[in-house]
């Protein structure tokens, strides 16, 4: 007696609870990572205004499809639906939240190293993932 492939495929699926690990290290990963893009982005609208908006568009112009990107991997990684999208918005809040800190910390502290730090940060990332690509 053979296994039909659907009876194969019904046999390996996950449980409704059960979260493949990694999807909680994309959280955690994209809560660290957004966090300090909201600090570089308030800090730069704390040099001047117009980078501010260029930093704010660009982080936005990223931050869409990797937020949409991520979405994806805690539905795939066995999240429900509802469940993968809270989390996935809880975790783009500290992009807020990284904002409000570099704009409270700016009185007592000079948050103008975070400008060049997350440049830094974001032409490695940039590099890494590109010239990889680049050579393929």
């Amino acid at each position: 007696m053979s296994i039909t492939p659907a009876a194969q495929h019904h046999s390996q699926s996950q449980s409704p609870d059960e979260r493949q690990p990694l999807t909680y290290l994309i959280l955690l990963a994209d809560w660290l990572y957004d966090l300090i893009g909201g600090l570089f982005v308030g800090t730069s609208f704390l040099v001047s205004t117009e980078l501010g908006v260029i930093a704010w568009m660009a982080a936005s112009a990223h931050e869409i499809p990797q937020e949409l990107g991520d979405f994806v991997v805690l539905i795939n990684g066995g999240w429900p639906r509802k469940c993968a999208l809270i989390y996935n918005f809880m975790s783009a809040l500290t992009f807020s939240i990284g904002g409000v800190v570099a704009y409270a910390a700016s009185s007592s502290v000079n948050a103008l190293f975070l400008v060049r730090f997350a440049a830094g940060n974001f032409l490695y990332i940039a590099a890494t993932d590109l010239i990889p690509e680049i050579k393929n």
